[in-house]
């Protein structure tokens, strides 16, 4: 029967309890539905300003004691024929929902087999269920078997309020006035303020299903977090697929995007890492710098690998998908060790190079041993070709190799080593010796000496030109200015004192100065005798000491870790702490040190001095020894202390054989010393020409000009990918392989410039006016 309104279902009531007729008084049920959800609220405040008995199905037990329980048929048939008078069944419609249709039969059967007692015909028992009539109807009504008289439908007519229950079926709650924490709150869902969703965290419901969503009530249960998301909170994340170990993670997420007041990954992730553009962020250093935890590392690594506008097969998508994890550690090792892996592009190499620069020298991550042990390993077995195409000069392993085999990859040691390329390089010294140019020759070729961890033939016949005997050392020793005589004049504010930097490292420095900025200007000098510091102080001058220490604190040498690390300390350490000031300073040293007198290259002691000095690179002699007279010893007479010294004249020792790098002696590498003047230079400025503004996505070659032509190969940076640059006559350019069509910006830099030009890469079929 249809009620039309609330006034009608009163008045229906009223009829009803008058009817005497007798299947009206011998069963007393009778089922109210409701076609919205808060009707049964109205319903049942009229009921009771006629003081009928309210049966609340919520506070059965076991809901009396345990807020998530599950009543049972046989509990709630029991607790309703136990009522002697009116009484009014709320709250059942939602736990129903959950009874199998077998069970919904019986409970249906249940309350209509019962019956009034002769002394109470007009007693009436009202359940009221929200929606549920089309399952009233096919379940039970249709197949029941005992018929009677009058029927006990009345359905309450009303526009249809449909409400929405996410049913959540993993670990989650939320604190929210929508929120159904149990099976009681679900059940009094009638009792909540009006709202057309709801959200359901029962853990007693979470295993069941739900046998009826209908028009008034739908069940949506919500399997995974990522359904949560996408079903409750209309957030888009499909492109991540869903994993159930991962479950942590997206529950996480739930809590980012409740956090933060976005509706997509890409929002979340820019405004979480303050990104401008989540398309063109720097994902190396979100991730291993910017990500405090592994939720973060996965989320990163996710929307790098399944972003449809990332470009798939750019480097560090190909490592993010290689991982296994999200922990930093497994992404600076993948990085290192993908190349021995797997094939990749030539593109794919120059992005990893840059990518683990940024690592190693911007965020500081240390390269792991193993990684640099498996490097040195591969690189061993490795072809020079295969080893050129992969080595970064980064590790540890790779500087090593590159020292020994550089003759191998000069081309490419100004890209992958280029403090080992400033060391090689000849630099224009300035110098008044008729001297100059066998000294200048005489320290390139110990540098390959160095390099090569041999004397050359070439090296002993220059030094025994320069070294013949005493003559022939002072001949071009006193041809030479002393650091002090070159600085005289000059500011002691302006002095910066280097411990040990012999002429070898002039071109290391001055190259190194020239990329940051600065005019350079070099002299050459000597040292004073012994070559020692206590000789060579520079009085009011703060020592700049670390490679002196380095170089007496190793107890062997080792080639050529030591080498390594002592253009380390220059470049990286102590011409920094130099040029922080943006001043223009002078550097003065107070001597060289050689790396050929150890014992690899002499074994026998041929002098036995007893006042040896400085791992026996000289001695200080007696006023009553006779001197010595031999082609490797020069005597020394310290004009104000009149002290008289033995030096050694060529990689030999007096009384000890050195282990270690040493110095005091006279050989070139530690007599020579560079006095260089440092001038910060005027700012070039460069004029950028592009050759086309407009790319064909068929060729893919972005080329431009730059007047005046630099000294260097610029860097070249689209979005975050840096692409290897390459010449053309006067034309540089770039192969932007596997860039679509849209526009762009390339980054364009020099030592002291920067510019941001404009392109655009099109399609091959334009299309034309008709």
């Amino acid at each position: 029967m249809n009620v039309n309104s609330m006034e009608s279902l009163i008045e229906l009531i009223d009829e009803d309890k008058s009817d005497n007729t007798p299947s009206a008084t011998r069963y007393p049920v009778r089922f109210i539905f409701t076609k919205s959800v808060w009707a049964v609220n109205d319903i049942t405040m009229l009921l009771k300003l006629r003081e009928l008995d309210i049966l609340d199905a919520s506070e059965l037990f076991p809901l009396n004691t345990f807020s998530d329980g599950f009543p049972s048929l046989s509990t709630i048939l029991q607790a309703i024929r136990e009522k002697k008078d009116d009484v009014v069944v709320v709250s059942l419609g939602n736990l129903v929902r959950f009874w199998p249709d077998e069970d919904f039969y019986s409970l249906m059967m249940g309350l209509m087999e019962i019956e009034n007692s002769p002394q109470k015909p007009d007693r009436r028992i009202y359940v009221i269920l929200e929606g549920l009539i089309e399952r009233f109807d096919s379940v039970f009504w249709s197949r029941r078997t005992r018929q009677i008289g009058s029927d006990p439908r009345w359905t309450l007519e009303s526009p249809r309020d449909k409400v929405q229950v996410y049913l959540i079926k993993f670990d989650y709650t939320i604190d929210d006035s929508n929120a159904l924490p149990d099976v009681k709150s679900l059940m009094k869902l009638w009792e909540k303020s009006k709202s057309d969703e709801f959200i359901c965290f029962s853990k007693t419901l979470r295993p069941k299903s739900c046998f009826c969503s209908d028009d008034v009530v739908s069940v949506n249960n919500v399997l995974t977090q990522k359904d949560f998301l996408q079903k409750v909170m209309f957030i888009d994340v499909h492109e991540i697929p869903y994993d159930e170990k991962d479950s942590e993670h997206w529950t996480m997420l739930i809590k980012e995007f409740e956090k933060i007041n976005v509706v997509t990954l890409k929002a979340l992730i820019e405004s979480k890492y303050n990104l401008k553009d989540a398309y063109h962020a720097d994902w190396a250093e979100v991730f291993a710098a910017k990500a405090g935890n592994d939720f973060e590392r996965w989320l990163i690594k996710n929307f790098v690998i399944n972003s449809p506008q990332l470009n798939s097969s750019a480097f560090i998508s190909v490592v993010f998908r290689s991982m296994q994890s999200t922990t930093t550690e497994e992404f600076i090792e993948k990085s290192w060790m993908l190349p021995f892996e797997r094939n990749l592009t030539k593109e794919q190499l120059v992005q990893r190079r840059e990518l683990l620069s940024a690592l190693h020298n911007v965020l500081g991550k240390t390269i792991p041993p193993e990684v640099n042990n498996t490097i040195q390993k591969e690189f061993e077995v490795l072809d020079t070709e295969k080893v050129g195409a992969i080595v970064t000069g980064i590790a540890p392993a790779e500087k090593h190799w590159l020292v020994r085999n550089y003759e191998k990859l000069m081309r490419e040691l100004s890209v992958v080593y280029p403090e080992l390329d400033h060391y090689l390089s000849n630099i224009n010294v300035i110098s008044d010796s008729q001297f100059k140019d066998i000294l200048v020759t005489y320290i390139q070729e110990y540098k390959k000496c160095r390099l090569k961890n041999e004397i050359t033939d070439e090296l002993r016949n220059i030094l025994d030109k320069l070294n013949k005997n005493e003559a022939s050392f002072y001949s071009w020793y006193y041809s030479l200015p002393t650091a002090t005589q070159l600085a005289q004049g000059i500011d002691r504010s302006m002095l910066r004192w280097i411990d040990g930097l012999g002429m070898e490292f002039a071109s290391l420095v001055c190259n190194k100065l020239e990329s940051m900025g600065y005019k350079i200007e070099v002299h050459l000098s000597r040292a004073n005798l012994p070559t020692a510091t206590s000789f060579n102080m520079f009085e009011g001058v703060d020592r700049i000491d670390s490679l002196d220490n380095y170089i007496h604190r190793e107890n062997t040498y080792k080639y050529p870790e030591n080498f390594v690390m002592e253009l380390e300390i220059i470049a990286n350490e102590i011409l920094p702490m130099l040029t922080s000031s943006k001043r223009d300073f002078c550097i003065v040293a107070d001597h060289g040190f050689t790396a050929l007198a150890g014992n690899k290259f002499q074994k026998i002691n041929k002098f036995k001095f007893e006042k040896v000095h400085h791992e026996g690179r000289f001695a200080e002699l007696d006023s009553n020894q006779e001197l010595p007279h031999d082609e490797d010893v020069v005597v020394y007479q310290d004009t104000g202390s009149k002290r008289v010294y033995a030096l050694a004249l060529k990689h030999v020792s007096f009384g000890v054989i050195p282990r270690r790098e040493s110095h005091g002696g006279a050989t070139p590498e530690e007599v020579l010393i560079p006095v260089i003047f440092a001038h910060i230079a005027a700012k070039t400025k460069y004029e950028v020409k592009l050759e086309s503004a407009t790319i064909s996505v068929r060729r893919r070659v972005f080329r431009f000009r730059i007047k005046p032509e630099p000294k260097s190969v610029p860097h070249v940076t689209v979005g975050n990918t840096r692409y290897e640059v390459s010449k053309d006559g006067d034309w540089f350019e770039i192969k932007l392989s596997n860039i679509k069509s849209g526009n762009y910006t390339a980054k364009i830099t020099l030592p002291g410039f920067e510019q941001e030009v404009e392109f655009a890469v099109k399609g091959g079929i334009e299309e034309r006016g008709l």
